[in-house]
């Protein structure tokens, strides 16, 4: 009971918490949810929101601005799930902290952190090294051994594919296609800003379903014969009716929902293709433009070795 009854309190607090903001404030919640789902890092995060047309602002506290909008909006203050060390924890990392320079006398222990692209921080890599130095095997160390290798092995596997789908010949055909995907980002973003329009006679109607879907479990425990979910159940009876007044049935009201939600899906889906293809197109960039200095690089050094050995030889 102890659990169901921490389980009912959440949803209490997140329900008061829902009701204070301002419908801006619950769409940029929103769009902040869906970046976060797309990223596999706090910057890809924070990308992904600038594609989605927000103004990124605030070194100590983030603001974002929407286009359009006259004031941006601290995103600690949409809750406190929103705050840059709470949003950095749903990738499995906190802001690395200051070191000390202090030497801390403890054994090394290896401390498995399951998230998708987990990093040394920079005391774990100076204890290595450390160790490392003094002869020392680190403790555990087949869980990240080979995690660098397998990493790079799947960026060039990414980056194989790439070119070979698109036939990449020159750098230009790189560029082209990185200039595409903004281009493709926009069209998401436009077809994105649609959908909500086309949601907005809606979203009374949505939200109300939405309070009903988080008392259905509750109404079917008193179904079931839990006497200590009657509050709930009539509640949820409430509800009901008040989305019958809407002139809604609960299944018109879940088929809208569903609705919105498969086409939700596709464009962030879309959207996640094209955030890759461009990472993998500006990336593949970045190596042709590296290569290409260092063999201007080379070729001046070549120069200026045989302009010396002439010299000599005169």
């Amino acid at each position: 009971m102890l659990e169901l009854e921490e389980v009912k309190e959440k949803r209490k607090q997140k329900g008061q918490e829902e009701k204070s903001l301002s419908e801006r404030d619950r769409r940029i919640r929103r769009d902040v949810d869906q970046a976060l789902q797309d990223a596999g890092s706090y910057e890809e995060f924070l990308e992904n929101l600038s594609s989605m047309g927000y103004e990124l602002r605030g070194r100590k506290h983030l603001s974002v601005r929407e286009p359009g909008a006259g004031r941006a909006r601290r995103l600690d203050q949409l809750g406190e799930e929103y705050t840059e060390e709470r949003l950095r924890q749903r990738f499995g990392r906190l802001p690395i902290p200051e070191m000390t320079g202090e030497e801390i006398p403890i054994e090394w222990t290896y401390v498995f952190i399951p998230y998708r692209e987990r990093h040394l921080t920079r005391y774990q890599k100076e204890r290595f090294l450390r160790r490392y130095r003094q002869g020392k095997p680190m403790a555990d160390s087949k869980t990240w051994k080979y995690r660098v290798a397998i990493h790079e092995l799947k960026k060039l596997q990414e980056e194989f594919d790439f070119l070979a789908a698109y036939r990449i010949q020159d750098k230009a055909q790189l560029k082209a296609i990185s200039d595409a995907t903004k281009e493709q980002l926009w069209e998401n973003s436009r077809a994105r800003k649609q959908l909500r329009k086309e949601m907005v006679p809606y979203e009374e109607m949505l939200l109300l379903l939405n309070k009903l879907q988080e008392k259905q479990m509750e109404a079917e425990l008193y179904q079931e014969g839990y006497q200590e979910f009657f509050q709930d159940h009539q509640t949820y009876q409430n509800l009901l009716g008040q989305l019958k007044e809407m002139g809604y049935s609960l299944s018109e009201a879940e088929q809208t929902d569903a609705y919105f939600f498969e086409k939700e899906e596709r464009l962030r889906i879309e959207r996640k293709k094209i955030l890759k293809e461009k990472r993998i197109a500006e990336r593949l960039r970045e190596k042709a433009e590296e290569k290409e200095n260092l063999e201007a690089q080379q070729k001046e050094k070549n120069r200026e070795t045989s302009a010396r050995g002439r010299r000599k030889g005169g």
